[in-house]
């Protein structure tokens, strides 16, 4: 992991997608899963609170997907 990735993974997605963008590969096939939290993320016109709370049920959502990976949907869904 490189110093400027350390002091601020934002400016690392940013550079990341923008790179992406610029060579004309789709960003859902890098950031798979992650492509909405990462859209999220380095969407300056959202406000930090948005961002955050965006970013928190992605990787809540992630965590319990994780979790409960092969189970059948009507089982993780409680009912």
């Amino acid at each position: 992991m490189t110093a400027a990735m350390m002091s601020s993974p934002l400016t690392w997605l940013r550079t990341a997608t923008h790179r992406r963008a610029a060579s004309g590969r789709l960003l859902g096939a890098f950031w798979e899963r992650w492509t909405n939290a990462v859209r999220d993320a380095v969407n300056d016109q959202e406000d930090e609170v948005f961002r955050d709370i965006q970013l928190r049920i992605t990787q809540a959502r992630h965590a319990f997907e994780d979790r409960f990976v092969g189970l059948p949907r009507r089982s993780r869904s409680g009912r």
